[in-house]
C-alpha cells in the first residue's frame, strides 16, 4: 500500500521514485552449498577431510572441506564450507585439493576438482521468483 501511495504521489508531482533494485535484494554472491564431482590427477591417500579452495571464476575467498575416507572420496560428497566466499556471478565447477584433517592425504594439479555449487545468489533469485 504504501509503494502504491509513492507511485501516485511521484505521477502527480512528476518525482521519479527511487526504488531499490532487485539486486540490492540479493546480498552475498557466495557459494552457498556443493558437492564433490571427481579429480582428475589427484592423489588420495587417508581418511579425515581434504581442503578445497581456489574455487573457479573470478571471486575469492571460499574455503570448503570434503571427507576422504580409505583414500576415496565419495562423488556426491556434501562440502562443508567455513568460508563461503564473495563475488561469485555464476557456481564455480572447479577447485583446488590440499591436505585438510585427519590422515587425509589430498594434492593435485591446480582446478583438477570437479565439483558443483550454488551461489547465495542464485538460490535469493530462485526463493524470489518462487513467490511471485
Amino acid at each position: 500500500m504504501t509503494r502504491l501511495c509513492i507511485l501516485a504521489i511521484s505521477a502527480c508531482c512528476g518525482l521519479k521514485a527511487q526504488f531499490p533494485t532487485l539486486q540490492q535484494f540479493m546480498g552475498s554472491t557466495g557459494l552457498l552449498s556443493g558437492t564433490y564431482v571427481s579429480c582428475a590427477g589427484c592423489s588420495l591417500a587417508g581418511t579425515g577431510t581434504c581442503a578445497l579452495t581456489s574455487f573457479g571464476g573470478s571471486a575469492t575467498g571460499a574455503q570448503a572441506t570434503v571427507p576422504i575416507s580409505g583414500g576415496v572420496i565419495a562423488s556426491g560428497a556434501p562440502l562443508t564450507f567455513s568460508n563461503f566466499g564473495s563475488g561469485y556471478p555464476v557456481p564455480a565447477t572447479t577447485a583446488t585439493i590440499s591436505n585438510g584433517s585427519g590422515t587425509g592425504v589430498c594434492s593435485g594439479p591446480a582446478g583438477a576438482v570437479t565439483v558443483t555449487t550454488a551461489t547465495a545468489e542464485a538460490s535469493n533469485r530462485a526463493q524470489i521468483y518462487a513467490g511471485l
